[in-house]
């Protein structure tokens, strides 16, 4: 294993129970495994203003991962604004707002 590999599989496995599950991947929470790509794609210092579940960031961060590495383009405006509007959108036309 490459000494990168094996920094980075260290600190993974802080992440987990650390428990030995033999030739397999300790588990890992969701919710820990959805921050740790955050921090990864996102970067460090990747935070929201809005004042928002957990569940709702979540939300802000898959989009915002995958609109990054899908070829978006932004136009001039914040993607996470596009979205809460679009979203926003989509509920009212269901008739729930």
């Amino acid at each position: 294993m490459r000494s990168k590999d094996k920094v980075i599989g260290e600190r993974l496995l802080k992440l987990t129970d650390g428990k030995d599950y033999g030739l397999c991947s300790p588990p890992m929470d969701a919710q820990v495994a959805l921050n740790e790509l955050c921090r990864y794609f996102l970067g460090e210092n990747w935070y929201t203003t809005m004042p928002e579940s957990q569940k709702q960031v979540n939300t802000q961060i898959v989009y915002e991962i995958e609109i990054s590495y899908k070829g978006y383009e932004k136009k001039g405006y914040s993607a996470s604004a596009w979205f809460r509007s679009w979203a926003l959108g989509q509920m009212r036309k269901r008739g729930k707002r």
